[in-house]
């Protein structure tokens, strides 16, 4: 995981982060817009928010609670809770979700009668 933290960068409990997630809330330099400046802006994560691999989340995105991101996706803006999210640009995949870091169907597998004779991973 990188953060680049030159603003404010918040995130919530019972977050899971995959490998190679990126945080940036600004550009790392000076970029002098004709109407305004180009300022840092803030990242929110709520809570029980996962993140898969190789996720960018830029300034001014709020991700709500209960989201999931999806792997490779570039996160720009804001989505509400229960939300799958994917996609560059990333956008809202599904809606009404729900995930528990504490529950696989791998851990159930054992009760599901066996259809090959090899290991399931």
């Amino acid at each position: 995981m990188s953060i680049n933290a030159f603003y404010d960068i918040r995130i919530g409990n019972n977050c899971l982060f995959a490998r190679d997630i990126y945080f940036r809330d600004g550009d790392g330099h000076d970029i002098f817009g004709l109407e305004k400046p180009n300022y840092p802006a803030k990242i929110s994560i709520g809570n029980n928010v996962w993140v898969a691999s190789k996720v960018t989340i830029l300034k001014n995105s709020h991700i709500a609670d209960n989201c999931i991101v999806g792997i490779g996706s570039i996160v720009s803006k804001s989505f509400k809770s229960n939300s799958l999210i994917a996609g560059v640009p990333s956008r809202i995949i599904k809606k009404n979700i729900s995930w528990h870091a504490d529950y696989s169907y791998y851990r159930d597998m054992h009760k599901v009668e066996r259809t090959c004779n090899g290991s399931f991973i």
